[in-house]
């Protein structure tokens, strides 16, 4: 590979895209309302702990301490995504320096991990998916850093002096650490860490694992996870269970050309000839052959999560590192007589990057953003298993909750006094619960119940089941539980997801069962 740019001018323009990609969000991430996970975060940010049911606790620590600085508002909870994207961008045109790239390719590698739908997407709400990608890209880029300064990048003698083992086996701890956190934010950095390994043990780098270093790096990054582990023993490992029913019952079973073709939109359409000269020149071309492990991590990870039936988005995190590589390797493709490709490529990128922009932010009013997808085409790819709504449910996941919060609070509001005092809120999903715990103390609501994920962990408190305010729940359901049915409100919003709209809210009361054994039947780890 060519010595990388150091001169740290050239980084302005990669600035100046992440700076792009920060001001974007900031400017339109608040266009709708609150995201159905946002309240379920909040929710597990007030009870803070080694891990939850669905996600380890990392991204629940990083909200606590933005809330605790800023406060619950959309662009408190939204600025660390933001600054997550932008960082990611910064990093994909750091990536593209160091294989060589000069300027122009550090663009217009920052340039594609700044409009690919996926990552405006991720980053314009809070989720630990915000920043899963600036975790992989970050621990790839420390384990690049040290098989560098180690024996597979260095000459025999520069290899063996105290200083470079010494910085070899930093480099491989921070490595171990990165990995630890990032595993503490996702699961699926296990995933990324596996790719690695059959890219290393293909490839001469299989040389290091008779080092200290992996090793190093393993034992940091168990070190990490440790209290993590820990919860889920005790907890009778809740997150295999979801995963187990999640796959069974929500996930959409995707086929090996719908994965394919997700990674092909998530990514920009015109983006695939960036990415995929990135995979050819870390697979074939020679002066990559040092990151040949990293192309054979990615075609790990794809044949992996073909067979999973995974959803597309799985691969999302991995795509930078191609973006910098396609992008260096476009860049000496055109020094032979081309030097306007580049840049007309770049021109391309930027057009198809603010038409789809509003498809990936809430930038257009709901009713306009329809008219605009369908007149685009466009379509998400299924996820899930469940009827589609007329907006993409990443948007469509941001409507509906005041309404349902005001309503829910009408019915309350209209029950006596004495039925008041002991009655439970009950709810089959955590958005409906996390919404009416986020919105319901301005009414005067009592603490939601709910069955699902770690709700069911926190328990039903004090309900003793005599009067129950149900909501999502069908009438011959409640009747078979409760002595008393009757249907109070029904909640409608036209752009929320089909299953959030329609929703009947009913007065139940007098459980026919012991609380404690209905609560073991309302447990939904999905």
């Amino acid at each position: 590979m060519r010595r990388p740019d150091s001169n740290p001018k050239n980084l302005l323009p990669v600035g100046l895209i992440a700076a792009i990609a920060l001001f974007m969000h900031l400017l339109f991430n608040q266009g709708y309302d609150y995201f159905r996970d946002e309240f379920y975060y909040i929710a597990c940010s007030k009870r803070l702990a080694w891990g939850y049911v669905d996600h380890p606790p990392l991204s629940i620590v990083l909200l606590a301490l933005a809330r605790g600085l800023l406060g619950d508002s959309l662009f408190a909870i939204r600025l660390l995504p933001a600054l997550s994207h932008a960082m990611l961008v910064l990093m994909t045109g750091l990536l593209a320096r160091d294989f060589g790239g000069n300027r122009l390719a550090q663009s217009l590698a920052a340039l594609g991990s700044l409009i690919a739908p996926v990552y405006l997407v991720n980053t314009n709400f809070f989720s630990m998916n915000a920043f899963e990608s600036l975790f992989w890209m970050g621990s790839l880029w420390l384990l690049i850093n040290a098989l560098r300064i180690g024996r597979p990048f260095a000459s025999s003698e520069d290899s063996s002096s105290p200083q470079r083992v010494r910085v070899q086996v930093i480099s491989f701890a921070l490595f171990g650490l990165a990995i630890g956190l990032g595993a503490l934010n996702k699961h699926s950095q296990l995933f990324f860490v596996f790719g690695l390994l059959v890219g290393l043990l293909f490839t001469y780098h299989r040389r290091i694992f008779l080092t200290p270093g992996p090793y190093l790096s393993a034992m940091i990054a168990l070190a990490v996870l440790l209290p993590h582990l820990f919860w889920q023993y005790q907890n009778d490992v809740p997150t295999l269970e979801f995963m187990r029913n999640a796959q069974e019952f929500k996930n959409y079973d995707t086929s090996p050309l719908e994965f394919f073709m997700g990674q092909f939109l998530q990514m920009l359409p015109p983006s695939i000839l960036l990415w995929m000269m990135g995979l050819i020149a870390l697979l074939i071309w020679k002066p990559f052959q040092p990151l040949r492990f990293v192309g054979i991590a990615y075609l790990t990870l794809f044949l992996l999560f073909t067979l999973q039936q995974a959803k597309f988005y799985y691969l999302a995190p991995f795509y930078p590192v191609l973006f910098a590589a396609g992008a260096v390797a476009l860049e000496r493709f055109a020094e032979k007589g081309r030097r306007w490709l580049p840049a007309a490529y770049m021109v391309l990128l930027s057009i198809s990057g603010i038409v789809f922009a509003p498809v990936a932010l809430p930038i257009l009013p709901p009713g306009a953003l329809i008219q605009y997808t369908q007149r685009l085409g466009i379509q998400e790819p299924p996820s899930e298993k469940h009827a589609r709504a007329q907006l993409p449910q990443y948007f469509a996941d941001m409507f509906g909750w005041r309404n349902l919060t005001e309503t829910v609070a009408r019915v309350y509001q209209s029950l006596p006094e004495s039925e008041r005092k002991q009655c439970a809120l009950f709810t089959t999903n955590y958005g409906r619960a996390g919404a009416l715990e986020f919105f319901g103390p301005a009414f005067g609501l009592p603490q939601p119940i709910c069955g699902h994920n770690n709700y069911w962990l926190w328990g039903y408190g004090n309900t003793t089941g005599d009067v129950v305010i149900v909501v999502g729940v069908s009438e011959d359901q409640l009747r078979d539980i409760f002595e008393e049915v009757s249907l109070a409100a029904t909640v409608t919003n036209e752009f929320s997801m089909p299953y959030e709209n329609n929703l009947s809210v009913f007065v139940c009361k007098r459980l026919k069962q012991p609380i404690q054994i209905w609560w073991q039947k309302v447990k939904n780890y999905i």
